[in-house]
């Protein structure tokens, strides 16, 4: 029964459409990051990955955290329309399908499209990064033991995770998916902009959760960022259950 449920929750998402939306403004940020990457000493295609994917930076340039934001617009509305009550929500409830169960159907789908959502990333902009920057792994890039790499992937997808579960939180206070994906999308761009100045810190900023370009160069503060991105994750699940719990009642 809870495969069913995911299932469809799965096909509530995603369409076709949707997907070729998705991989479209993926190619495109990964176009303009080329672009942007021209003025810095990028050596090869591994150098560019990590100054794109790893994300950016306090004081970085308007475009860069611009493309930063509009990466992720997709995975925020696909979180919107998961967590949204809607009259989808009371069919499926009408038929004997415990809430529960279709709370937690909804959470695997977020980690599961999550994840996908992060692997997309990786692969789009490697695809497009192949013709602009040769693959040979050239000396004098950027200098990375495995380690740090591997802390560096798992705050990428943690913090994308924690990213798309806080948003939820949010956009599940409203029943209109629209209101609740703009209130989302706009507070958490200028909760961005404000950290990038200087004077906010990154944890109530989720664009900054995973950003991991600190740890491909030095692995010091890993498992604090892992535990901050485990107790978003955990305390949104909370407070989501809280909320679904009240809608029943």
């Amino acid at each position: 029964m809870l495969l069913r449920l995911v299932k469809v929750n799965n096909n509530l998402m995603f369409g076709r459409r949707s997907s070729i939306y998705i991989i479209t403004i993926l190619v495109i940020c990964a176009l303009v990051q080329v672009m942007i990457t021209k003025y810095f000493p990028l050596y090869d295609l591994q150098d560019y990955l990590f100054y794109t994917i790893g994300g950016v930076t306090k004081n970085e340039s308007l475009l860069r955290l611009l493309v930063w934001m509009v990466q992720f617009i997709p995975l925020i509305y696909l979180m919107s329309i998961l967590f949204c009550s809607n009259k989808f929500d009371t069919w499926v409830l009408t038929r004997n399908v415990s809430r529960f169960k279709w709370f937690i159907s909804k959470w695997i789908i977020l980690i599961l499209t999550t994840i996908g959502y992060g692997t997309l990333i990786i692969i789009v902009y490697t695809l497009v990064g192949i013709f602009y920057f040769p693959i040979e792994f050239s000396i004098g890039g950027i200098d990375i033991d495995h380690l740090s790499l591997v802390y560096s992937i798992i705050i990428f997808f943690s913090g994308m995770i924690a990213l798309s579960s806080i948003g939820t939180v949010i956009s599940s206070m409203w029943n209109n998916v629209s209101v609740g994906y703009i209130f989302f999308l706009l507070l958490t761009c200028v909760c961005f902009l404000i950290w990038n100045s200087g004077t906010f810190p990154s944890f109530l900023s989720p664009l900054t959760y995973p950003i991991s370009i600190e740890f491909i160069i030095n692995a010091d503060g890993f498992i604090y960022a892992v535990l901050s991105n485990l107790m978003v994750i955990i305390g949104s699940f909370m407070l989501n259950l809280i909320v679904s719990i009240k809608r029943a009642s």
